[in-house]
């Protein structure tokens, strides 16, 4: 056993998190070694297991999307087997991803977020706020026994964010990054807390 940190996580950022039997063979390791949670680390994690319904009815997904809907809900059913797993063990289980991230038909529900001089998607517009506290929300709604979400907001690897895609608008030129980051994490953090998880 590893002495020293109260916290001790495995991270697994490839493929094999989607392989049930290569997380088994992880979570021996881990009870062997001591090691106290297992994170699962994908830029789009929350992204595949919800649609917040709030945009995406049941309805519009499966006449539209039947495909790609079927595997966020198969996606949703394994990460709940994951974590169960995770928890008879006495492991934590996280998810690290990177925000702002989106599927892109969010974009043909509101165009409003493109600005029309540039072409380009405006990290200012309120819409994103309201989309990732739905999102949050419905996250938490159908994996409700995460332990907590390490976030990287405003790096590259987000699909929009206000430090690498500023759009041109005066609200993104006059933008203050580090409030915009804040802002993030703040609803981040509000939407864990107030169900007893935690925000890394």
């Amino acid at each position: 056993m590893i002495k020293g940190f109260a916290e001790r996580g495995l991270e697994i950022h490839c493929p094999r998190m989607w392989d049930f039997a290569q997380v088994l063979n992880a979570l021996d390791f881990m009870e062997e070694y001591g090691l106290t949670s297992l994170i699962f680390h994908e830029n789009e994690l929350l992204d595949r297991v919800v649609f917040p319904e709030k945009y995406f009815s049941m309805k519009y997904m499966w006449e539209r999307f039947g495909p790609r809907y079927s595997r966020t809900l198969n996606k949703r059913y394994y990460i709940n087997n994951v974590i169960d797993e995770c928890h008879k063990r006495g492991i934590k289980f996280i998810a690290e991803v990177k925000e702002l991230y989106f599927d892109e038909w969010i974009i043909e529900l509101h165009p409003e977020v493109i600005n029309p001089d540039t072409g380009r998607l405006c990290p200012s517009h309120p819409f994103w706020w309201e989309y990732l506290e739905a999102k949050m929300d419905e996250f938490l709604k159908y994996i409700p026994d995460i332990d907590g979400v390490i976030v990287s907001p405003g790096t590259r690897e987000s699909k929009l964010s206000i430090v690498a895609n500023k759009c041109g608008c005066e609200a993104c030129n006059n933008s203050n990054d580090a409030e915009w980051v804040g802002t993030l994490l703040k609803i981040m953090n509000d939407k864990l807390t107030a169900k007893d998880k935690f925000l890394v």
